[in-house]
């Protein structure tokens, strides 16, 4: 068969597998999806509106006022699938998932009947009973900024939903609305498919689209292959270039990969560093690309025709030391997907035990081949170039000058402290401006052998470097992580919560009755702050109280001592007490006891010089009740 039939039916095919692709994936792709009703799902969020409604209404008076009752609530609407907020006087007082990302939100945001927090969207209903307000909440949709084998977009509401339903709270005519019980727009859906089993139509898809592009690219080889040593060589060889790479971006990226997203390769679990490189798969494609474009430059660039002609030492110096420049840059950007496969993999980077080879590890192994390969195509087709136009010491002098430039531009030898990319290129350089060639400058045996070893030798000490690396850094992130748990002697949710409640403690009437008694009933004003500000969060906490005044002396039961309680007080502020941020009446004690101790200082009654301001103390139990 002539090389022309051959040309028309590469043509063929590329066309047959874009089109058969694009027709995949915009009628099938979704494993077999089918379309969902609307009305159905309106009714599903409608009945689960319901739902929240009757379960805030089953809150009587009496739980809400006894903080016991009210936190045995909350545990039994724990186990429904719904959560509540209890809020009391905007403050948030009782919660029935710790799950929930709203300890910096206003009620006020609350109000809305449906809202996007960081691990999700939520259906909301409210009801106020003064001063409290009841705010219950069903996460529709569950939804993460990073995907992992632990975190995964899902619909909780309808089951079966596709994740890549996308929900848009804007009301656009683009997209299918979704209306709550009293006619209130809710949130639109867009691509409204459910999912029926595995999604294998994206298989298809994929090798269609794979089809496609090899049949171009081989398509591009033979036409550049019959127009060889013609003076637009270059000229048709950059054009070629110019198409293939919008076809190959066009093809895999035009939807962000979305008729992939159901295919292991394509998930977020095993790598995602960016948009446009948001998986393994991705990586993958964009690997093999740059091998392909890198095999048409080796094979078919030639020496510009307009400088035959006006070819100088000097001339030739600067163009053959900007292109091996060029050359280390891209070695650096090769190098920085490199560190991306490794710092953005939740698992080990390249480096396996035997029963833990599998199809994603040899993925990993496929893609560092590549981008290695196209870098060894790229530099020894720079150095063809110059064989016959330069002495061979006069290029290595070139090649060590470049390496010097580049790495005091860039400001070290590589592109991060686990690698030496600039000096390995150099290296490599050098050794195949000397190693000997035969008259059509292939390599010999022994120059494949090096090669290997060099780039054995680099790629193992880079990878296991960054390896190390990246297991330190995980070990310092749990161990920083198990000392804020642990072992730090801080509470910034407290402190928050003090700083807020101060106010309403000083203004609190009834607390200044029961101090204003001549025999203070110190289990009754205990009795009281439990019932009304520390409850809930505070049980893992040990609460004193203690009245104190200027000439009042305090006892310490163990010893006996006696000493003044102004001055023990806040002598043990001046001390140790750190005053909270915002706050006038609340201390942090960083008196190193292993625990959490907090000190309020708080002055009533001055007008009686024999009545007594009250001092707080927190600490926190050494044992977290979590």
């Amino acid at each position: 068969m002539s090389g022309k039939r051959w040309w028309w039916i590469l043509i063929i095919l590329f066309f047959a597998g874009t089109g058969t692709g694009l027709f995949l994936e915009f009628f099938f792709a979704g494993g077999e999806k089918q379309d969902v009703d609307l009305r159905q799902i309106e009714q599903l969020v409608q009945e689960r509106q319901s739902a929240l409604n009757n379960m805030l209404s089953d809150f009587s008076g009496q739980t809400l006022d006894d903080t016991e009752l009210l936190w045995s609530k909350m545990d039994s609407v724990s186990q429904t699938g719904n959560d509540v907020l209890v809020f009391r006087n905007n403050q948030l007082i009782a919660w029935s998932n710790q799950a929930i990302p709203v300890q910096e939100l206003h009620p006020v945001f609350l109000m809305q009947p449906f809202i996007q927090l960081e691990n999700g969207y939520y259906l909301v209903q409210q009801i106020r009973r003064d001063p409290f307000l009841l705010v219950g909440l069903f996460r529709l949709k569950q939804s993460y900024p990073y995907q992992n084998k632990y975190l995964k977009d899902r619909f909780m509401l309808p089951a079966g939903l596709s994740p890549s339903v996308q929900i848009v709270r804007q009301k656009s005519p683009l997209y299918e609305p979704v209306y709550g019980l009293e006619g209130e727009y809710l949130f639109s859906l867009s691509n409204l498919k459910r999912r029926k089993g595995d999604d294998v139509t994206g298989g298809y898809v994929l090798a269609a689209y794979l089809l496609s592009v090899f049949a171009l690219w081989g398509a591009f080889l033979m036409w550049l292959q019959r127009s060889r040593g013609s003076r637009w060589q270059n000229q048709r060889l950059f054009l070629a270039m110019g198409i293939y790479l919008p076809v190959y971006y066009g093809l895999f990226w035009h939807s962000g990969m979305s008729a992939f997203n159901q295919l292991e390769l394509f998930s977020p679990i095993h790598f995602a560093a960016s948009d446009f490189l948001p998986s393994l798969g991705a990586l993958l494609l964009f690997s093999v690309n740059v091998l392909l474009l890198t095999f048409l430059f080796f094979r078919f660039f030639r020496w510009p025709s307009f400088l035959k002609n006006r070819e100088s030492r000097i001339r030739q110096n600067i163009t053959f030391l900007l292109l091996f420049l060029a050359v280390q840059g891209w070695m650096l950007y090769l190098m920085r997907h490199v560190y991306h496969l490794v710092e953005h993999s939740p698992g080990p980077a390249v480096f396996f035990k035997v029963i833990e080879i599998n199809e994603i590890a040899i993925v990993k192994i496929a893609i560092l081949a590549f981008l290695f390969f196209s870098f060894i195509l790229l530099i020894e087709k720079v150095v063809r170039l110059f064989l016959f136009r330069m002495r061979r010491v006069q290029l290595c002098i070139l090649i060590l000058v470049s390496t010097l430039i580049l790495a005091v531009i860039w400001g070290g030898p590589g592109y991060g402290k686990s690698d030496w990319s600039i000096l390995f290129t150099g290296l490599i350089g050098i050794l195949l401006a000397l190693v000997k060639r035969d008259y059509r400058l292939h390599h010999s045996y022994n120059t494949f052998l090096w090669l290997v070893a060099l780039f054995a030798l680099y790629a193992g000490t880079v990878l296991i470097d960054l390896s190390i690396a990246k297991e330190e850094s995980d070990r310092e992130l749990l161990v920083e992580n198990l000392s804020y748990q642990l072992l730090r002697e801080e509470d910034p949710i407290a402190e928050m919560y003090l700083q807020d409640i101060e106010e309403q403690i000083m203004r609190d009437a009834p607390l200044r009755q029961l101090l204003a008694q001549n025999n203070i009933n110190q289990p009754a004003v205990r009795n009281h702050l439990l019932k009304y500000y520390f409850y809930g969060y505070w049980g893992r906490y040990d609460l004193q109280i203690v009245p104190c005044w200027p000439g009042g002396n305090v006892v310490f039961e163990e010893t006996g001592d006696v000493t003044n309680c102004y001055q023990y007080f806040f002598s043990l502020l001046r001390q140790d007490g750190h005053r909270i941020e915002g706050s006038k009446h609340f201390y942090y004690l960083s008196n190193d006891n292993g625990r959490v101790s907090f000190l309020g200082a708080f002055r009533f009654l001055r007008v009686i010089r024999s009545k007594p301001p009250f001092l707080l103390s927190y600490n926190r139990n050494p044992i977290s009740k979590d």
